[in-house]
């Protein structure tokens, strides 16, 4: 395989309930599969991985053309977790604009919550970080936020920290791809966003607040500023929540689009083991959620959860 073949890591996290307490990170080269509209198994039998790859990703594979779950096919090891959905946001007209496909209510709650992180003699509530020199900063100190998160005490999905990420970061911002946004009341930063450009694309990777500032709704008020920023610069055309299914993501959202990452791996008895651990735990976890949910406790126990975790949560 070529030196310069795209290496992709996707988290595959390992839970029981909402504590992941293993993640692993699989090299896979990308492949785009949605003009196909399913895995061309053909195709993959012509390709050629190197050592260093444990096998392919094959992106936005068309719902219902392939199987859910793991199994062998054509020499290969596929796992199909099912399908998900992407939110986004359709970067067209003014801000206000936007803001306009709220009701009026709704558009004076937001503004309100604005209104509780005015700008200062120091600056402006939000501050954003596009050039390389400006990537390690904005890591050091969303970092700091996301230790305090949900996100990453339970789910290990904070921001990603180290030297290694951080070369990432300042590649991107090279590139005029990276935007690393701070929300601050007054001179402590209390919330962070960290977005990656992919094209015309700006994918909303990481986010995340300070528990302790919860009942002022940062995470809300930073999503508005920056998206205020991202309507006025018209850099993307297209703003991505990426899948998930945290309300924010489809409250905002313009529109949405269903898919399946189906994950082709070499054939090894390690990739067999793992991929079938973490599909009978994936399928166990979604048992338990619909048993809670039909008992009508599936909110106060994720609550609870992260109550203990010492983390906030956002509302819901």
């Amino acid at each position: 395989m070529a030196q310069d073949t795209q290496i992709v890591t996707p988290p595959l996290r390992f839970r029981i309930g909402e504590y992941a307490f293993w993640i692993w990170r699989p090299r896979l080269v990308p492949i785009e599969c949605s003009n196909s509209g399913a895995i061309d198994w053909g195709q993959l039998a012509r390709r050629r991985l190197g050592p260093e790859a444990d096998g392919f990703l094959c992106q936005h594979v068309a719902p219902g053309n392939q199987r859910a779950g793991v199994y062998r096919q054509s020499g290969w090891l596929g796992y199909v977790r099912g399908e998900e959905k992407s939110f986004f946001i359709e970067v067209e007209g003014s801000f206000e604009d936007y803001l306009n496909r709220f009701s009026a209510k709704k558009r004076r709650d937001l503004k309100r919550i604005i209104r509780h992180f005015p700008a200062t003699d120091r600056g402006p509530a939000l501050t954003v970080a596009k050039l390389p020199e400006e990537m390690e900063e904005f890591q050091r100190r969303a970092a700091e936020i996301s230790r305090q998160t949900y996100q990453e005490k339970l789910f290990r999905a904070g921001m990603p920290e180290g030297r290694e990420y951080l070369e990432k970061m300042k590649e991107l911002a090279a590139h005029g791809l990276a935007r690393g946004y701070l929300l601050w009341l007054e001179d402590t930063p209390v919330a962070f966003g960290w977005c990656a450009g992919q094209g015309s694309q700006l994918n909303y990777l990481v986010t995340g607040y300070l528990p302790r500032h919860a009942r002022l709704s940062p995470g809300t008020a930073l999503l508005c500023l920056l998206l205020e920023d991202v309507f006025r610069e018209k850099v993307f055309r297209t703003f991505s929540f990426g899948t998930g299914g945290i309300w924010y993501k489809e409250y905002f959202s313009t529109g949405v689009q269903s898919f399946v990452d189906a994950i082709v791996f070499k054939p090894t008895w390690r990739h067999h083991v793992l991929a079938r651990l973490h599909w009978a735990l994936e399928r166990g976890n979604e048992k338990a959620g619909g048993v809670l949910e039909r008992w009508g406790v599936k909110r106060a126990v994720k609550r609870a959860v992260r109550r203990l975790a010492g983390a906030g949560a956002p509302a819901e």
